[in-house]
């Protein structure tokens, strides 16, 4: 049976898959070439198979058994029909009862979702490339449109930020923005760089962000674009807290001594042009104190350079408990140290080499042997003595020499000095003077000299 010759036209003129089932034998009595094709047959072979046989899920077959017994009922659903090939074809079907000239069909209309179901897997595959390479990644990424909203964001991204799970769970994207703001050490500046952010789309930018518990991330801005069009951002946080720590500490290693921890020459010769600056600001004095240890290669060559080591490890402790807070003590290398004295005329030197003599007069204890050493400084003044640090220090140690040359200390016990002042000095224990410039003690006790300048500056020493 088929059906008449003038319903073969419209059925044709339909664009989607489409044939025509008696309501009476439900064999198919018309069908057009898309039909055909879809299933892939001539459309001949169609006409006259049974409806049930192109049935390929229990959905159909019951809907076709119902049909039989008279149900009328609409249907459109997703399913498949079955090709003449075997495979099977993914589709929309919709099933629906008419009267054509007084004859009762069902029109079964088709549309083929292969093309759709192979994009929605190519997403699918997508998303699940795109997640595993989120979570692959050693860097916490967030994901937002324009207005900030999150999109996606990685497990990386709440364990660097410490994010409660409860959040995550929830999508509160306002509680986790805020979590962030709360957890960085300058909120203020945060909030404003993100406003900053969110006024330029296109922005490419990386900074750096210090949290509350120490963690310092690096956080790298992209515009997210489609079509040539923004959409959102790409937040990248990097864990960077070692590497700053070690910056750090190679920072420190390259401007300190490697045994004693006390600034080196190059940072003492930051702080000296500090010094320099303000002097010539605010007209400020500062001396330099050059200190050398006596007799130093005899604790090396009788103890052992690890013993000598621990003994101008503690000479610098000692040294920096006797200066304040705005001095500086460097170690220069051997056995030499250089105090800068800041604000401090030549008394203030003075009262500075006392106190490092009181200092160093203690004895030593180490190892079970008790010991002491002494020291011969130099002394030089800015701006009389110089104005860069070479030359301070030249004349410092052309200071220290000079004591050393007088004699140098060897004992524990301070006392005035007794021998008589050179010609250009004058005596430790009296006065520090412009024309005679070094302090001196007896055989027991340290020495400190500055070259010769002009009139005396009187001490806080009784004369003798």
């Amino acid at each position: 049976m088929t059906a008449p010759a003038a319903w073969n036209p419209l059925v044709d003129a339909l664009p989607q898959p489409v044939w025509l089932v008696d309501e009476t034998s439900l064999a198919l009595i018309a069908a057009n070439a898309a039909a055909a094709a879809l299933l892939g047959c001539e459309r001949d072979t169609l006409l006259g198979a049974s409806a049930a046989s192109l049935a390929s899920t229990p959905e159909d077959l019951c809907y076709w058994d119902d049909a039989a017994r008279g149900e009328r009922q609409p249907l459109s659903s997703q399913s498949f029909v079955r090709r003449f090939d075997g495979s099977t074809v993914p589709v929309l079907r919709t099933i629906r009862h008419l009267q054509l000239d007084g004859r009762g069909v069902y029109l079964v209309a088709l549309h083929d979702c292969s093309a759709q179901q192979r994009s929605e897997r190519e997403l699918e595959l997508a998303a699940a490339e795109l997640s595993a390479t989120l979570e692959s990644t050693a860097d916490g990424i967030l994901v937002t449109d324009l207005a900030g909203r999150i999109r996606r964001c990685n497990r990386r991204f709440a364990e660097l930020w410490g994010l409660p799970e409860d959040l995550l769970l929830e999508r509160d994207d306002a509680g986790i923005a805020d979590w962030m703001r709360r957890s960085v050490s300058d909120p203020a500046a945060y909030a404003r760089r993100l406003e900053e952010i969110a006024e330029a789309t296109l922005l490419q930018a990386s900074d750096v962000l210090q949290l509350h518990g120490g963690r310092v991330l690096e956080r790298i801005v992209m515009p997210q674009c489609s079509r040539g069009r923004p959409i959102g951002r790409v937040y990248s946080f990097r864990d960077i807290t070692e590497r700053v720590a070690a910056s750090r500490q190679i920072e420190t290693l390259s401007r300190t001594d490697a045994l004693t921890g006390l600034p080196n020459r190059s940072l003492l010769a930051e702080r000296v042009e500090r010094a320099l600056a303000v002097a010539a600001r605010d007209g400020e004095p500062f001396a330099l104190l050059l200190l050398d240890i006596d007799h130093f290669k005899h604790i090396n060559d009788t103890l052992g350079h690890a013993f000598g080591d621990r003994v101008l490890v503690e000479i610098g402790e000692r040294l920096s408990g006797s200066v304040r807070q705005i001095d500086t003590v460097a170690r220069l290398g051997g056995d030499e140290y250089v105090l800068l004295a800041q604000r401090s005329d030549a008394a203030g030197a003075e009262a500075t080499a006392r106190r490092v003599i009181d200092a160093l007069q203690r004895p030593f204890t180490l190892d079970g042997l008790n010991f002491t050493v002494t020291a011969s400084i130099g002394i030089a003044l800015h701006p009389a003595d110089g104005t860069s640090l070479d030359e301070l220090l030249r004349h410092a140690d052309a200071a220290m020499r000079e004591v050393k040359g007088a004699g140098r200390a060897a004992g524990a016990s301070m006392r005035p000095a007794t021998t008589p002042a050179r010609p250009s000095c004058a005596s430790a224990c009296n006065s520090i003077t412009r024309c005679a410039g070094h302090l001196r003690a007896s055989a027991s006790s340290c020495t400190t000299s500055r070259r010769c300048r002009s009139e005396p500056v009187r001490s806080s020493a009784p004369r003798r």
